[in-house]
């Protein structure tokens, strides 16, 4: 989906999955945290959520480098 995520409920989603710019990232998560649901995954593309450690993180190695996280809510 593309669009203004601050727009959008994250509560219906299993997942959410995002490649944004590291200052917005702040807000993303604050809103994740407050709108998805317990057990959902969020998922973040280079950029980590400062002072949220991930419980997963995992660094691809097949052309450019670049790493996920993942936090289970």
């Amino acid at each position: 989906m593309r669009r203004d995520y601050t727009a959008i409920d994250l509560a219906g989603f299993d997942v959410v999955f995002a490649f944004l710019s590291p200052a917005v990232m702040p807000a993303l998560w604050e809103q994740a945290r407050a709108q998805m649901q317990k057990g959902s995954l969020f998922i973040s593309l280079s950029f980590g959520v400062q002072s949220q450690q991930p419980d997963h993180e995992i660094t691809l190695a097949e052309g450019a480098r670049h790493t996920l996280y993942a936090w289970r809510m």
